[in-house]
């Protein structure tokens, strides 16, 4: 457990239960990392808008917000805090719920020190890593669309960007995402292939006609050689087929961010430039 504790990291406990704080804080802390308790969903969320911790232990029932409520909240926010709920009244649709939406264990009370060790463990080994192998995409504060008509694939996407400290948008079909109101233009576009009305490729399409330049990364499970190469010759940056490799999704993501980038920063020369000469063109006259 010695790589965690480099970058000592913090561990919160939501537990509306006084003497589960208590005994979860002395074992937190006899393992070399910090605790920080909290009694409800609403004081931990308090805490929230200053720092995230490293990692989150949270009770399902509570006062108030539900640990599953305070998961929602959290993955609204864009928040990154890798979740372990430790809870006594858990039940299977609860558990898959809580998977489902990123937790990284779901443990049941009393638990064993040694699960939920290796629970904390892996949480912050996750962060950890997120951090050491994109480090210019935590906290750059980017944001990124996804458009997918399986709202599952939706969610669990959503969760993996958001760890990263990127913000995310969702979108369940193109038109939807072409609706959007005008305003901040995303720095990368997840897109399916298979979409109700428009497909992704049309979507594609419609953007290069209305120079909407935003860098797509397609996420497919029907792939197809004539559309991987038509995706690409389009200037699409990754063509990925589903279930998707983690690493993967996140280099293509990156690779997209850098060319936004590219593109802002050659847009503001270009402008610069024109303006420059019209202001001299103005002068002479």
């Amino acid at each position: 457990m010695g790589e965690p504790r480099k970058f000592e990291a913090v561990v919160a406990v939501v537990d509306d239960d006084p003497s589960v704080r208590k005994g979860l804080e002395r074992l937190i802390r006899s393992l070399g990392w910090k605790a920080e308790t909290f009694a409800s969903a609403q004081e931990f969320l308090d805490r929230l808008r200053t720092e995230s911790p490293s990692c989150l232990v949270l009770d399902l029932q509570l006062p108030g917000l539900s640990g599953l409520e305070l998961q929602k909240r959290m993955a609204a926010a864009g928040s990154e805090t890798p979740i372990i709920f430790l809870t006594g009244h858990g039940d299977v649709p609860a558990s898959v719920r809580a998977m489902k939406a990123g937790a990284v264990e779901f443990l049941t009370k009393p638990v064993k020190e040694e699960d939920l060790s290796k629970a904390i463990q892996e949480a912050i080994e996750r962060a950890r890593r997120v951090r050491e192998e994109h480090p210019d995409l935590r906290d750059s504060g980017v944001l990124i669309a996804i458009v997918d008509d399986d709202a599952s694939a939706r969610e669990g996407l959503g969760h993996l960007i958001r760890s990263l400290g990127l913000r995310v948008e969702t979108f369940a079909s193109a038109k939807e995402f072409l609706d959007r109101p005008p305003g901040e233009k995303p720095s990368c576009l997840v897109l399916d292939l298979e979409l109700p009305g428009l497909s992704g490729l049309d979507l594609q399409k419609r953007m290069a006609e209305l120079e909407l330049k935003i860098p797509i990364v397609f996420v497919t499970g029907h792939a197809n050689i004539p559309a991987s190469v038509q995706a690409i010759k389009a200037g699409a940056v990754e063509f990925l087929t589903k279930p998707l490799e983690e690493q993967e999704l996140l280099k293509a993501i990156r690779e997209a961010i850098e060319r936004d980038r590219q593109n802002r920063r050659q847009h503001a020369e270009t402008s610069d430039l024109r303006d420059r000469i019209l202001r001299r063109s103005g002068t002479v006259g």
